[in-house]
């Protein structure tokens, strides 16, 4: 319910200064894919501090950016504490793979619809992969780095 209420900026590709600073922020946080980089270039000359964020798709890399995003907006114990949850969600999961121990895994493959007549797979190195893994199952597509198209 809280996120329903904050303004948006549009996607996060596509920033425009204007609107980003019609916010009346002090900092930006984003993804490494945030911009486009003349975009984030004006908002550092305005004044704004801006900081971007790999986005590996591993468990270990979200750690690592809620412990740097919780320490940047002066709250390091929620991030903490969000980070002791996020470890207990994944003891629970892997608790629950375990149980099913000695069934052949099965064998996922993501699709991403990216429009009409778009149709990608997610290979190896993708948020879709860690997520199939984290399941116990094995990824379709393991064969693949990253997203490819998918044809008929």
């Amino acid at each position: 319910p809280e996120a329903s209420k904050v303004r948006t900026v549009g996607y996060q590709r596509a920033l425009s200064a204007e609107g980003v600073l019609s916010l009346g922020a002090g900092l930006l946080l984003g993804s490494a894919e945030a911009g486009p980089p003349a975009v984030l270039e004006q908002l550092k000359q305005a004044g704004m501090r801006v900081e971007t964020f790999a986005n590996e798709p591993t468990v270990e890399a979200a750690r690592s950016r809620i412990q740097v995003i919780a320490e940047r907006l002066g709250t390091p114990e929620q991030g903490r504490a969000l980070v002791a949850r996020l470890d207990a969600d994944l003891a629970r999961a892997a608790g629950r793979v375990a149980s099913v121990k000695g069934a052949k895994p099965p064998r996922i493959l993501a699709v991403y619809a990216r429009g009409a007549g778009t149709l990608m797979v997610a290979g190896a190195g993708t948020v879709a992969d860690t997520l199939i893994r984290l399941s116990g199952a094995v990824n379709a597509a393991e064969g693949l780095q990253g997203y490819k198209p998918l044809s008929a």
